[in-house]
């Protein structure tokens, strides 16, 4: 699967705001930036995106940032690409007879879509957590 940079930062970011969550502290963006490896300037473009769609609020001033404006187990890895990436989320049939090879690009359209749902911001982020915790040692 082919995802554009600004889909994966968005859920990076996203993902980043529900390992804080919940929380009445917001997340500095340049934290989010250094967490996730984002370029501040590109995070700003997405966080302003995903504050106009409703995903995560700004507070202002010296104590600023971020926080997610939905509970992340109601926010899943399909809010978020078809925000940002909707296009990879519809199969082009062009031709417009339903022949065999139409059905097996609309079936995995299905299963992708179907797939990404499954996935909450809420899931992700206690698996991240869960990776966090895991020392890895390398001899």
């Amino acid at each position: 699967m082919n995802i554009s940079a600004r889909t994966n930062y968005a859920c990076r970011a996203v993902l980043e705001l529900s390992m804080h969550w919940p929380a009445e502290t917001p997340l500095p963006i340049n934290e989010i930036a250094k967490r996730q490896n984002i370029p501040l300037k590109f995070l700003t473009q997405i966080l302003i995106q995903l504050k106009s769609y409703g995903f995560v609020q700004s507070i202002r001033g010296k104590s600023g940032g971020y926080l997610l404006a939905k509970d992340p187990s109601e926010v899943t890895l399909y809010d978020i690409v078809a925000h940002f990436d909707a296009d990879i989320l519809t199969a082009k049939n062009e031709n417009k007879e339903k022949d065999v090879i139409c059905h097996v690009w609309s079936r995995l359209e299905e299963q992708l879509n179907e797939g990404l749902k499954q996935y909450t911001f809420d899931s992700l982020a206690q698996k991240q957590k869960l990776n966090n915790d895991v020392v890895m040692f390398q001899i």
